[in-house]
């Protein structure tokens, strides 16, 4: 069974100048937050940022997930992370995070 989830990510300001380190950030979750806690024989099953976008204040994504770490849990398990690296560098923080189609 697959779980499809669009959502947004709104951030406290345009985070434009950013875009570097929010491209890395999507890699860093699909290949290391989304996997912990799932076994090695099924990380397939994981959750995947599939598509991702950024306009001005607002990253829209499409978290594609299995039974092991669905993509509800993927989308609430970046806020910290996120935060935590455009937070420091960029003054920008994790205002909300609303999910329009599940």
């Amino acid at each position: 069974m697959k779980f499809i989830l669009e959502g947004e990510v709104v951030l406290s300001k345009e985070a434009d100048e950013a875009l570097e380190d929010i491209t890395g950030f999507v890699e860093h979750a699909n290949n290391d937050i989304f996997q912990k806690g799932v076994s090695p024989d099924q990380k397939y099953d994981a959750s995947q940022i599939v598509e991702w976008n950024l306009k001005g204040n607002t990253i829209q994504l499409k978290v594609i997930s299995g039974r092991r770490g669905r993509a509800h849990d993927a989308l609430l398990r970046i806020k910290k992370p996120l935060t935590q690296l455009l937070g420091p560098k960029y003054h920008i923080g994790v205002r909300k995070i609303t999910v329009k189609n599940y």
